[in-house]
């Protein structure tokens, strides 16, 4: 059986698990931790607005002048590592609900967590 070491199994979590960084114009980067090493405050945050911009379609029906960018704000603010960078992060974005979009969609699925394999029956 191969001997692993602790530094190797975190290596591995970290290529797999890493951050996803957005490099901002003139503005260094900002780095979002994968949901699992979120804070499970910041975790529970993200989680409930990604829950509500499912229902994305449905809203704009609703409400055709609804703010859609303020919602992704909240979500891209939840994951980022630190306030100062969400708020660097949603000032580079220009409030453009787009961007913010393609920032949440990239995100999420660099950051999906792979289902846990079917036991043994």
């Amino acid at each position: 059986m191969p001997k692993v070491t602790l530094a190797d199994i975190q290596e591995a979590a970290d290529r797999k698990y890493g951050d996803f960084i957005i490099e901002l114009p003139g503005d260094g980067d900002v780095a979002l931790p994968s949901l699992l090493r979120l804070p499970a405050e910041q975790r529970a945050q993200f989680m409930a607005v990604a829950e509500e911009l499912k229902g994305i379609g449905e809203a704009l029906k609703a409400d055709p002048g609804a703010d859609m960018a303020a919602p992704l704000e909240k979500a891209l603010r939840a994951a980022c590592r630190t306030k100062r960078d969400g708020d660097r992060l949603v000032k580079a974005c220009g409030h453009d609900p787009a961007v913010l979009m393609e920032i949440f969609r990239g995100y999420s699925e660099a950051t999906q967590v792979g289902e846990a394999p079917a036991s043994p029956s």
